[in-house]
């Protein structure tokens, strides 16, 4: 028997929700296989191996460390989906880190994942294994238009935004945090690019 082939047509019983799945699911995959090619970056150049843990209080270092290689697989979503400045990268991971501490099971009522998607809206549709899964839930993220928006904002916008600014406009225009916890991730994105920027080669 020849090699199986991922058929979108299929039979002609096929519903046309069905065909929509199978679109879906081909799109995903070939989402996952471009993140795990190799991204041309070396190690000096990913925010999340390069930053230092001194730019989190002691209690939380050690769940820093922890996060690192979630942050690095979010990173490098990041970067195939042509986010490649650090400024921002740093802004997206300041968020998460926020949201999640980097901790991809994380949940908090509705709220579930890395950038705590909520279930009636952002993640809509998702179950909670989607929702906590790296793939998915940035596959999800990166599709919202909001999303879309902000990164386009950005990258016109490296130049003349603060990291700072980059973070609290993610934190008001993407996640739609309540206000009080906007302000705070500005502080962190200036503080980690401030550690981050002289490292970066």
């Amino acid at each position: 028997m020849g090699n199986t082939i991922f058929r979108l047509g299929g039979c002609s019983a096929c519903s046309v929700e069905e065909r929509g799945m199978k679109l879906s699911t081909l799109i995903f995959l070939l989402f996952v296989f471009s993140i795990n090619t190799a991204s041309g970056f070396s190690e000096a150049n990913y925010v999340a191996l390069t930053l230092p843990s001194t730019v989190v209080g002691v209690g939380s270092r050690s769940t820093l460390e922890n996060g690192r290689e979630t942050a690095l697989k979010v990173e490098k979503i990041l970067i195939k989906d042509g986010i490649k400045n650090r400024k921002i990268i740093t802004a997206i991971l300041v968020n998460m880190w926020h949201e999640s501490s980097w901790i991809r099971t994380a949940k908090s009522g509705s709220c579930v994942g890395l950038f705590q998607l909520h279930t009636k809206y952002s993640g809509r549709g998702m179950t909670y294994e989607e929702l906590t899964n790296i793939n998915h839930h940035m596959y999800r993220l990166i599709s919202l238009d909001v999303y879309k928006k902000w990164k386009s904002w950005a990258r016109n916008n490296i130049e003349k935004s603060t990291c700072g600014y980059m973070a609290f406009r993610f934190a008001s225009d993407v996640e739609r945090c309540a206000v009080q916890h906007r302000r705070p991730r500005e502080v962190t994105a200036n503080r980690w690019w401030k550690a981050l920027e002289p490292l970066i080669t």
